[in-house]
This record gives structure tokens, sequence and C-alpha cells, in this order.
């Protein structure tokens, strides 16, 4: 009954007023995620993201949902067609692919590759892709990337994984990227000026959906990535910004 009387009246609300209230109920979301995860470490974190469908539900065929960015065809098939010519552009290389998911993306880029080692620290989830996508040849390892030694590997993938991690934990993943030759980075940043790296605790958030004007930006402060050349491959539009892939030529050691 108030659904109904809520969906006569909603005409007639000004749109100002919408606005104001969905504003304060996602930092109420907000607030409620980062109560939930509080002093809780990244497996914790992500594995009750997963079960409790914080960043969506999937169909009643698959068990776990990487969020509609992993996707959406608006956003998923420039991706592939962008990083399926990167990867192309010489011999197949080795991939690792840091925090897979529930890798309806990377089965995408799993043709272009040599050896595809593919990574998450939720235990059931890499449990689950094995069963999955076994028999696409793909190396699923149980990794957490902040704490343990990362797979070797020519080409690293980092797709909208930095985003919902503190600055610290990101600098201890880019103290072990220098194993890598390339580094494809993939993160959602605000259009226009921004300051780059406004911190946030780790979290099934982004900084922009958080409402924190800001984006994962490695080669800014504090981060500081060492690189020989950094080039755009593919940009999508978001409605608070633009999804950003980029890939890094690391400095050799």
């Amino acid at each position: 009954m108030f659904s109904k009387i809520k969906n006569i009246l909603k005409p007639f609300i000004p749109y100002s007023v919408l606005q104001a209230r969905r504003r304060l109920l996602h930092k109420r979301t907000v607030c409620v995620h980062d109560t939930i995860f509080e002093n809780k470490n990244p497996r914790y974190i992500f594995s009750e993201i997963y079960d409790r469908g914080l960043w969506g539900k999937a169909d009643k065929s698959d068990q776990f949902f990487s969020g509609h960015g992993s996707h959406l065809a608006d956003h998923v098939d420039p991706y592939i067609t962008a990083i399926s010519e990167f990867l192309q552009s010489a011999a197949p290389p080795n991939v690792v692919d840091l925090g897979c998911g529930d890798f309806n993306v990377g089965c995408q880029i799993r043709p272009y590759c040599a050896r595809y080692v593919a990574c998450d620290i939720v235990p059931k989830l890499i449990a689950y892709n094995k069963e999955k996508f076994r028999r696409l040849d793909v190396d699923f390892r149980c990794v957490d990337i902040i704490e343990d030694p990362l797979p070797e590997g020519d080409v690293v993938i980092i797709r909208q994984v930095l985003q919902h991690l503190s600055n610290k934990h990101i600098e201890r993943v880019l103290n072990k990227l220098k194993l890598y030759k390339y580094v494809v980075l993939t993160e959602f940043v605000p259009e226009g000026e921004f300051i780059p790296n406004i911190d946030q605790p780790t979290g099934s958030f982004s900084r922009l959906a958080r409402g924190i004007h800001s984006g994962v930006v490695l080669t800014r402060d504090p981060f500081l990535l060492k690189v020989k050349s950094e080039r755009t491959i593919c940009r999508t539009l978001e409605p608070l910004g633009f999804v950003t892939t980029i890939v890094y030529d690391l400095m050799e050691n």
C-alpha cells in the first residue's frame, strides 16, 4: 500500500527534493557498509561483499556477481576490443589478472594470451570459477594481492580493483608490480580536474561512489609509480565520471 502511494506522489515531488533524498540514503548506506567492515581484513570484506550481494545480484545460474561494470556491454565491449588489440600487438603474453572477480571479463580476454593466471582474494569465488571455467585453461588462484607474493608474468591486469582499496593497501600492491613489464589499469575517475588519490577505507565503494571527487592515479602522489610511458586505450562514460584503462610500460629494475 505504501509503495503505491509513493508511486502516485512521486511525479509531484520536485526533482531537487528527490535527489537530496537519494544522496541522504546513499550516505547512510556508505556509513552502514563502513561500520560492517571496520577493522576487518580484506579477505573478510570482499567475501562479505559477494555473500551479501553488495555489488548486485547475478541471475539464478550464477552464484557470484562482480557488479554491472563487469557485465554491461557499454563498458565491457570497448574494453575487450582495446585490450585484445594491445595483447595482440606482440607475441601472446603471459597474463596475470589481479582481482578477477566473476571472470565475465577475463574469459573474453583469455584467447589473446599465452598463460593466464586469474587471482582473487575470495576462496569460494575461486573454487566456483575453477569449476565454471574449467575448459578455458586458466590457472585460478586464491591470492591476497596485499599480503601474498604475486604470480610472475609479462602483463598484469588490474580492472576496477584499486578503487576499492585504501591508499595503504594500494601501496603494498604497488611494491610488487615490478615483476611485470606492463600494467593495464582500469579505474573509475571523475570528469575534468580532480585531486587524485584521496584516501578512503577499503570496502565496497569506490571513491567516486562515496561522493569523493577523486580517483586512483598511480603516477601521482603518494604512489609515484615509475613508468617509461603510459597511454590510455579505453575510456567509457559513467554518470559520475569515466572508467579509464591505461597501459603503463614499467621502468626496468
